[in-house]
């Protein structure tokens, strides 16, 4: 896993650390976690479903305005997934493209910069992860280990004859460690054009 950052290594070409660049991030975006139904710890964003494989019970999803958006600040979310036990828990949606299109998926992410090291070394053991399913056949996975700063995952994958994607978007932590796991602009595109619904 990647290395833990603090300021200035935490800028990148599309963020300052926790504060997503405006500039750098246009869209259109399929979705930016504005909505959300449920109670504290249990926010889901609407449309979206929450599921938990391991540690449910102290999983926390919720809605996030610390790390988001450049000033000026525009009142918007992003998705949060914590724990601080093992876990494995995100959340999910369902979208009907074209039998066949080619789609790519991209979401911003942004893992809680631990700090401090250990034995000389900074833990980072943590992950957040980006699936796409096509019909009924398994996920496709990528990864993002890399704390302190927002990054994309992305992927492409070729729709099966019912048209189904599936977007999960998840954390994972095989330690009990604080972990704050956060998603915010997702795009979606069919066939380069970006995704209408």
């Amino acid at each position: 896993h990647g290395p833990a950052k603090s300021e200035p290594a935490s800028t990148n070409a599309w963020a300052v650390g926790g504060v997503l660049k405006n500039d750098a991030n246009p869209g259109p975006f399929f979705e930016t976690f504005d909505n959300f139904y449920g109670i504290t710890t249990r926010m889901i964003p609407h449309l979206w479903g929450g599921y938990a494989y391991r540690g449910a019970e102290s999983v926390t999803l919720d809605s996030e305005q610390v790390n988001k958006d450049a000033l000026p600040y525009d009142g918007s979310y992003s998705m949060k997934i914590a724990a601080s036990v093992p876990f494995e828990a995100g959340v999910s949606r369902e979208i009907k493209v074209k039998p066949g299109a080619k789609v790519t998926v991209r979401a911003m992410y942004l893992l809680y910069d631990h700090g401090g090291e250990h034995g000389g070394e900074v833990w980072t053991y943590d992950w957040a992860a980006l699936g796409v399913k096509c019909d009924d056949m398994d996920a496709e996975w990528v990864n993002g280990p890399w704390h302190g700063q927002w990054l994309p995952l992305e992927h492409t994958v070729i729709a099966g004859p019912e048209g189904r994607i599936m977007i999960f978007l998840q954390v994972i932590s095989p330690l009990a460690e604080n972990v704050n796991g956060y998603f915010d602009d997702v795009q979606v595109w069919v066939d380069g054009e970006p995704y209408a619904g």
